[in-house]
């Protein structure tokens, strides 16, 4: 009898759930990889260390949540009790650990008091820089990298290990610029006398940042796909060792916001007509991220502020925005004003469930935004302008399940704000709605798609550009959310991310060494042949011993006798099934069926049991020791890339497989 130990030997690819015309190679990225921990945890609910009350007397409040944060020692929660705290400067998160909560929408509220036009709270270092480590950098060896791929092939793929951080990097060239017409963008003046600036390559070296997650031969595989074509011919790619000092792990949530503002100071809006407040020294930015990754803003409101709600800028990775609203915003409607959930080259972020009323650009990307990011099951009303990617190339973005009153636009905007030109490619708009929908191919290199929407197919501002990748056209498709399709295949099949040493979060910083060092994924690359389980099946967690099974049966029970094995007449010498000896008819399988074995059966067809070769690799190629790990004993194999996987002593895989030739003789 066994416990089963069971391993992954595949590598899940998330595909489209319909079929679409992919060109060049490319096929659908997985959007799943985005926002807080990759989606692969929850938002944590963080306990509670401070309290704070509204001042009575309506006195300024930032230095009282400022020092607050400022005398944090640990990581946790300040809760500000129910009323309103007048804010009359801005608030800075610039520590790990610190989330800033209030008791609700309708209970906290932060009214941003003066009439200096601010950033509310800065959450994150924006003074940190990523540091590229140029010596470990190594050349994209393919002459063409397609959309969609978790993995590329280089030169020297040994200057890396599983859990560097790296970035791609697309080396644009001039014959790129040439090929996507931005060298020929019509000459004019913008609305600030400005003359259009055609495109350089040394503007387009794109960078999107990744972690290692494997390394097979040539290739590095990484936690998130490519999102735009890198072509030799265009310039080609490096994969280029780099750094970022970025704060972690906090967070803004049920708190409503509001911004003072001068009501005696109103406009006309040109097009509309609308009379509406124009007063610009007041209340900007609620939330803005930067050099911050797996942090989060949730449950939260903003009335008044002139630009944004949510503003995820460079140096930003991994933020999740929640189920947030922005109204009633104040300023003038026109050029950067009025982006209520903006993404400004930030990466692997996700907006969902949010709301955008009376902004111009309520879900939009700015300039050399890198994907994936997605904006999903989100609303915009009253939008005086269109939702998407708004200038000089933003690459693998997801609308997805999003509705507009107004268009979503993605095309080439020619001289626009002195040549905005493409806004970019790569970009997905799946069953979303709206009035009109604008998505162009630029010229077949690199193509954009609108799949089950319902908008008048419009062309664009320069109709005689390729269209697009348009898929069931004015009628929804299954699944209604693609990224909640993507992300539930990912776990189901038990796939995270990113590799284990990743999820080493200011929350454990109180674990003991062997706490940090036990991976808890149920998938754990050791740097073996075959990525071995994190727990038993049956088990959540990897100190839980798990279920028994005896060879070739796929369910646990409570006793285990020859009379009611599965494979067996009831008698030592009449087993029917895997018998290797001269106990029954001799059949010499020493490897289950898939129908037989309980790892595949109970966790899918991706896992299996393993061989005794494998077992053996596991014990002779890791180190081991015993240890005791969350007041379980047991025994810790330590790969040579450094992570681990705790197997209980109370597991049966450890009495058998290391006394030779007993596990073969008890399963047989």
């Amino acid at each position: 009898m066994l416990s089963v130990l069971c391993f992954m030997l595949m590598v899940l690819t998330v595909t489209s759930p319909v079929d679409i015309p992919f060109r060049n190679g490319d096929s659908m990225p997985d959007f799943s990889r985005v926002g807080y921990r990759w989606g692969d945890v929850e938002i944590p609910e963080v306990k509670v260390v401070k309290k704070l009350s509204p001042p009575k007397d309506g006195s300024d409040a930032t230095l009282l949540i400022q020092d607050a944060i400022d005398r944090m020692t640990e990581p946790g929660a300040i809760l500000l009790k129910a009323g309103t705290y007048n804010v009359a400067g801005s608030i800075h998160i610039n520590k790990d650990g610190v989330v800033l909560r209030g008791e609700g929408m309708k209970k906290t509220r932060i009214i941003a008091t003066g009439t200096e036009q601010r950033t509310l709270i800065l959450l994150g270092k924006p003074d940190a820089e990523r540091v590229l480590d140029e010596v470990s950098a190594t050349a994209i060896s393919e002459d063409c990298v397609p959309v969609g791929r978790l993995y590329v092939e280089v030169d020297e793929p040994s200057v890396f290990k599983v859990g560097d951080r790296v970035v791609i990097r697309h080396d644009a060239n001039q014959e790129w610029i040439h090929a996507i017409g931005m060298d020929r963008i019509v000459e004019r003046k913008d609305d600030f006398g400005r003359m259009v600036r055609q495109w350089r390559p040394e503007d387009y070296s794109e960078c999107w940042e990744r972690i290692v997650t494997k390394i097979e031969g040539n290739r590095l595989w990484f936690d998130n796909p490519v999102v735009f074509a890198i072509h030799k011919k265009y310039g080609g790619g490096r994969v280029i060792g780099c750094n970022y000092d970025r704060v972690q792990e906090c967070g803004v949530e049920n708190i409503a916001f509001i911004s003072e503002y001068d009501e005696s100071i109103t406009a006309v809006h040109k097009k509309t007509g609308d009379v509406h407040y124009a007063d610009e020294a007041h209340g900007w930015v609620v939330v803005k991220f930067t050099g911050a990754e797996h942090c989060w803003m949730r449950n939260c409101s903003a009335k008044h502020f002139g630009y944004s709600c949510a503003f995820v800028e460079k140096g930003a990775k991994n933020i999740t925005v929640q189920h947030c609203f922005i109204t009633e915003p104040v300023s003038l409607i026109y050029g950067a004003r009025r982006y209520g959930f903006c993404i400004d080259r930030g990466e692997l972020t996700l907006i969902k469930d949010c709301h955008a009323d009376h902004d111009r650009h309520g879900f939009i990307c700015q300039a050399h935004t890198c994907g994936p990011n997605v904006y999903t099951q989100s609303e915009m009303t009253h939008a005086y302008d269109d939702a998407g990617p708004h200038h000089r190339w933003t690459t693998g973005t997801l609308y997805d399940a999003v509705k507009t009153d107004n268009r979503i636009r993605v095309q080439d905007r020619g001289g626009s704000g002195f040549g905005h030109g493409w806004t970019g490619g790569g970009i997905f708009m799946w069953n979303c709605e709206a009035r009109e929908i604008v998505a162009q191919s630029v010229y077949g290199i690199h193509d954009n798609y609108v799949i089950g929407c319902i908008a008048k197919h419009g062309r664009g501002w320069f109709p005689e550009r390729p269209d697009g990748v348009w898929i069931s056209e004015g009628i929804h498709v299954e699944p209604a959310s693609l990224y909640e399709w993507q992300l539930e295949q990912r776990r189901k099949a038990g796939v995270k991310a990113a590799p284990a040493t990743c999820y080493e979060t200011v929350w454990n910083t109180k674990m003991s060494t062997v706490e940090r060092q036990v991976c808890t994924m149920r998938e754990v690359d050791l740097g073996l042949s075959v990525n071995w389980a994190g727990y038993n099946i049956g088990a959540s967690s990897p100190e839980q011993p798990g279920d028994y099974f005896a060879w070739g049966e796929t369910a646990p029970k409570k006793e285990y006798t020859i009379e009611n094995y599965r494979y067996c007449k009831g008698t030592r010498d009449s087993f029917t099934k895997y018998v290797t000896d001269t106990h029954g008819t001799i059949d010499g399988r020493t490897r289950l069926e898939s129908c037989d074995d309980a790892a595949s059966v109970n966790w899918g067809g991706g896992w299996r049991m393993p061989t005794k070769d494998e077992i053996s690799e596991l014990y002779n190629e890791c180190r081991h020791s015993f240890v005791t790990y969350k007041g379980m004993d047991g025994y810790m194999f330590t790969g040579k890339n450094g992570r681990s996987i705790f197997i209980p002593e109370e597991s049966p895989v450890l009495t058998y497989s290391f006394t030779p030739g007993r596990i073969w003789e008890i399963a047989s």
